[in-house]
């Protein structure tokens, strides 16, 4: 048990570990916002250092903190007060506010270990992601759903007990062979499907991200949200036919928007999820 959950009775203790996971939230946000901008147009988010996408001038660190940089430089570049999208400062403040608000349901309603929170918050950050790039692209990236996958398997050996287990090398078993199975599972329903169809059920990009999501939360996570988003996904090509006056099996919906609230329900109603007797059941 870390120092943090020791002492979260304590409203200090408490107010801090809710900032650090704000800050935390943010900085990450922050990373998001170069994957937004540079996966699209094919560059590098890793050797290429952050600049302004005006002038080309280097950021320092100093004009690159999360939210106050923003804030101070008045969403301008210092060099050449190009403005700024106001999508930077979005993205880092609704990260940030994620992260808070999770830990403050787990720590505040469950009483959830501050360690055991981290997995979750990777999941919520994996939703963010896969809901902006096939919103906005219609397309989830290779390499999001890839190291998605691999942060899952990781976190499940750091963190055994969320997948059910003390032990490791059982808990980092248990992620992979979930992934692992929703990724062959709903490989096949894809090609099946798309041959009795005709047309595309299941994109590529939401398999994997189905798999990444099963290794972060397990088989029962997984098959919650993906019974969830199916539901949300088809109401949301219901309305759109509505609206259209279309037939529905017209009307296309970016189904990692429907996943991300499917994550979002499982990790913030996950207590009360397990508790419904169908998933108490399953073992």
């Amino acid at each position: 048990m870390s120092f943090f959950s020791a002492n979260l009775e304590l409203p200090a203790v408490r107010w801090i570990v809710l900032t650090g996971f704000f800050l935390v939230g943010a900085s990450l946000g922050s990373f998001l916002n170069v994957c937004f901008w540079r996966i699209p147009r094919g560059e590098s988010v890793v050797t290429t250092p952050s600049h302004c996408t005006s002038c080309q001038h280097k950021i320092a660190w100093y004009d690159n903190l999360p939210i106050f940089s923003f804030l101070i430089l008045r969403g301008k570049c210092r060099y050449c007060r190009a403005p700024y999208s106001a999508r930077y400062f979005a993205v880092e403040l609704a990260c940030g506010t994620l992260f808070a608000a999770f830990a403050a349901t787990g720590i505040l309603v469950h009483w959830t270990p501050v360690e055991l929170l981290i997995p979750g918050c990777a999941a919520l950050y994996f939703a963010f992601a896969i809901a902006w790039f096939d919103f906005f692209y219609r397309v989830i990236p290779g390499g999001v759903t890839q190291v998605g996958f691999l942060a899952g398997i990781v976190l499940a050996g750091i963190f055994p007990r969320t997948q059910g287990t003390n032990f490791w090398l059982e808990a980092l078993l248990y992620s992979a062979a979930s992934g692992a199975g929703f990724w062959i599972a709903l490989a096949l329903f894809a090609n099946v499907g798309k041959r009795f169809a005709k047309r595309e059920v299941l994109g590529g990009g939401d398999v994997k991200a189905m798999a990444a999501i099963a290794a972060m939360l397990g088989w029962k996570g997984g098959f919650f949200i993906l019974l969830a988003a199916s539901l949300i996904g088809a109401g949301a090509g219901l309305f759109k036919a509505l609206v259209k006056k279309k037939r529905i099996r017209t009307q296309s919906v970016a189904f990692g928007v429907a996943l991300a609230l499917a994550i979002a329900l499982w990790c913030f109603a996950r207590m009360r999820i397990v508790a419904i007797p169908f998933f108490a059941a399953l073992r």
